[in-house]
């Protein structure tokens, strides 16, 4: 865990220097994360990092989030608020990217830089750093397809209550010969890896 949280803090401290470099010091980069840091080592992690980072390099750093990540009105109006303020970046992990994404073009309009962090934005053309847990996710079930017995039962859990649309499995990599493994939960077929809909 700890290692995890020191990746994290690396990660905001990344981001804050790309968006630093293209504000002049003694400037504001807003740093919008989707959940609060107090309780969540994740943001927590991120919320130290971009401090430290901002301290190093004579930046203000402002951290916001809102009080839930469902609540996408209250990163609105925070984001909003900083604009009006004059914020000369944002690093932003968008609670809804689309909702979002009227403001992210109101602040590139402005000339203000965004990097989206955690989540993908929907805004063209703005600068993701974070993981691809599509990738993520094809890696896990192939270790556990390698590893597990084959008929062995196998769950699938889902640590989000967030929804998107199922996409297809990355085709960079050649597809894997899988054991025979007994792969399923309730709403997905066994060895259902790889099929359409499902990656």
């Amino acid at each position: 865990m700890k290692k995890l949280q020191v990746g994290i803090a690396a990660l905001a401290a990344t981001v804050l220097i790309g968006v630093a470099s293209m504000a002049a010091a003694e400037e504001t980069v807003l740093v919008s994360m989707k959940g609060p840091g107090a309780g969540n080592p994740f943001w927590a992690a991120v919320e130290r990092g971009a401090e430290e980072k901002g301290a190093e390099l004579g930046v203000n750093v402002v951290v916001l989030a809102p009080p839930s990540e469902s609540d996408v009105a209250a990163q609105i109006a925070q984001i909003e608020d900083q604009l009006a303020k004059g914020v000369s970046g944002i690093v932003l992990a968008p609670t809804d990217p689309n909702a979002l994404a009227p403001v992210v073009d109101e602040a590139i309009a402005d000339g203000v830089p965004v990097v989206f962090v955690d989540t993908k934005g929907s805004n063209a053309g703005v600068t993701y750093i974070g993981t691809d847990n599509q990738v993520g996710a094809a890696l896990a079930a192939e270790h556990i397809c390698a590893n597990v017995a084959a008929g062995s039962d196998v769950a699938s859990c889902r640590a989000s209550s967030r929804s998107r649309p199922a996409r297809p499995a990355p085709t960079a990599r050649p597809p894997v010969s899988r054991p025979a493994a007994s792969i399923s939960s309730p709403s997905r077929p066994a060895n259902g890896i790889g099929q359409k809909g499902w990656p």
